[in-house]
């Protein structure tokens, strides 16, 4: 909940556009059962023997009843794909910049095609559960509320008959939410596998043709294609299982329902246009109930990928910029150090150990020694790439930890 909490987050400073799509999809499912109740007020009027031109009256009104409840459809979906896709971009904009003020170490330690998943794939994720998620989501809710509310005003004693299964129906949920969102998580890490060689062999295309290993890189492809193609279907299993489920246990209380309600009708306690509108709102009942498995299923996908969206963004830099921080109005290229000492890790190796040198502005020094003996990360400490773990690195005398990152 804590990761839903922070996504809807973003989704609160566009409650201008939110607002009005509520009330749009509220007026949109009052409009259901009012055109069930028409429908079944032309059904009795007919059997009844009623004048046509009564009959007529209600069909005109049905249409309009229709026209309406479309119109506020266009609107509520045109106002919720606005607000997600500012949030999206929001988002994406925010993770970017992110990123461009992390320290070196932190793209070190990670894939290039892993971290670009991240902003493409996993943010494209979120993207669908924003912009038509969040519409449908809601709008079954609604839907449900208001559908079972003239259920019930129908006929109370039907109505608990078909909404038996629905404890059933939550344990389902419950039962395949925890694995959906597991299998989501790995199928995402299989994607950023795959995004990660494509970024490196055709980064590296020269090199790949130079050595002749196309084929060694065919191979390395296909198999994480089809790593990411088994975890795919996992999920999909888990979908396949849900669904039908979920209607399986419906379809039983309505086919109760029906049963009854004949029985009824025989009886003189319930007429057939009274059962038609009944039986046409648990049909009715059906697709937002279908709407909630599918979105349960985008809302588990969109959790997993929230989180590696969030590990990116709550990632501080190793390189902090110091409160009292100060520009330095010329630099005039005095380089010291002084006892620095630089590990790549608090478990690692230190690469330099209390190293003291000073180059003089104009003067020339050349680092010398075998690999692996620090050269590049004296290099790297100067424009503070890394902060060092002990000593001082001094620009024009003032310690590069006292200067402004930017």
């Amino acid at each position: 909940m804590k990761v839903f909490s922070r996504l809807l987050s973003y989704v609160k400073p566009y409650l201008r556009y939110l607002l009005p799509a509520a009330v749009c999809l509220l007026l949109a499912s009052l409009l259901k059962p009012a055109m069930l109740e028409v429908i079944g007020q032309i059904i009795d009027g007919v059997g009844e023997g009623k004048e046509m031109a009564g009959v007529n009256l209600k069909f005109l009104l049905l249409v309009a009843i229709f026209t309406f409840s479309a119109l506020l459809s266009y609107g509520q979906i045109y106002l919720m794909s606005s607000a997600g896709q500012r949030v999206i971009i929001n988002l994406r904009n925010e993770i970017y910049a992110h990123l461009q003020f992390l320290s070196l170490s932190y793209f070190e330690k990670r894939k290039t095609g892993q971290i670009m998943s991240r902003v493409t794939n996993d943010v494209g994720v979120l993207q669908t559960l924003v912009t038509s998620g969040l519409i449908e989501l809601v709008n079954a809710i609604l839907t449900i509320i208001v559908l079972t509310v003239y259920i019930f005003q129908l006929d109370w004693k039907l109505a608990l008959v078909t909404l038996l299964g629905l404890p059933l129906i939550g344990l389902s949920f419950g039962k395949f939410s925890q694995r959906i969102r597991k299998v989501s998580a790995l199928v995402q890490t299989k994607i950023a596998d795959i995004t990660d060689i494509l970024q490196e062999t055709l980064s590296a295309v020269k090199i790949v043709k130079s050595f002749s290993r196309q084929d060694y890189e065919i191979k390395r492809f296909t198999k994480k294609n089809i790593e990411s193609f088994r975890a795919t279907m996992k999920g999909v299993r888990l979908g396949a299982t849900l669904t039908p489920l979920v209607q399986w246990i419906g379809f039983l209380g309505l086919a109760l329902a029906l049963w009854i309600g004949c029985l009824d009708i025989i009886k003189g306690v319930l007429t057939t246009g009274g059962l038609l509108a009944f039986m046409l709102a648990v049909g009715m009942l059906g697709p937002p109930i279908n709407s909630l498995t599918r979105v349960n299923t985008l809302i588990q996908q969109s959790l997993a990928c929230a989180e590696r969206v969030f590990e990116i963004l709550d990632t501080k830099s190793e390189v902090e910029e110091d409160p009292q921080a100060v520009d330095i109005p010329q630099i005039k290229g005095e380089v010291k150090f002084h006892d620095v000492s630089f590990s790549y890790g608090t478990k690692e190796k230190e690469v330099l150990k209390e190293i003291s040198l000073q180059a003089n502005p104009g003067e020339i020094i050349a680092l010398v020694g075998r690999s692996g003996a620090g050269k590049t990360t004296i290099a790297n400490l100067i424009p503070r790439f890394y902060d060092p773990v002990s000593g001082l690195v001094l620009i024009d005398g003032v310690d590069i930890r006292k200067v402004k990152i930017d």
